[in-house]
């Protein structure tokens, strides 16, 4: 896992990188100091976490089910619906709101956007580190019980 995590973490810094910087240099010079920059390229890195172990755990099913694209396609419309990509969270009923700030899904995407506005906040933060730790056991346990079913299977 580790090794596969640290090669997707590359490409995708590599590309913020380099879509980023003309642009967003002048951004956040103007707008952020250089504390709050490296509070969010922590909060990039953990939103990426998040959403690499969400895929992971999703990918593992492959070795239980026949058709990995279903499953794969309802991930992407779940996280986009309940990640505020789709439907802004003020859209939703308070209700649903609070019910969502204890999920993973606003930590995807929606995380670092509130940190730029300065509405995130210290719970936030403690959450998803909470769901990345969740998500990275669950992660180890389903691939050690998957790479079992394998062997036994190819014996």
């Amino acid at each position: 896992i580790s090794w596969l995590y640290a090669k997707a973490l590359s490409e995708k810094l590599t590309m913020f990188l380099l879509l980023s910087l003309p642009l967003g240099i002048s951004f956040f010079l103007n707008h952020l100091g250089f504390i709050q920059i490296a509070v969010l390229l922590f909060i990039f890195v953990l939103s990426f976490s998040l959403s690499f172990f969400l895929s992971f755990l999703v990918g593992v099913s492959c070795f239980w089910i026949e058709d990995f694209w279903p499953i794969h396609n309802v991930k992407y419309v779940v996280t986009s619906f309940l990640g505020g990509l789709i439907l802004p969270y003020p859209f939703f009923s308070p209700f649903w709101q609070n019910f969502l700030k204890y999920s993973p899904f606003p930590y995807l995407v929606n995380f670092p956007i509130k940190f730029i506005q300065n509405q995130a906040t210290m719970d936030a933060l403690i959450i998803s580190a909470v769901w990345l730790v969740l998500l990275i056991f669950l992660s180890q346990v389903f691939l050690k019980k998957a790479i079992t079913k394998y062997s036994y299977v190819a014996s």
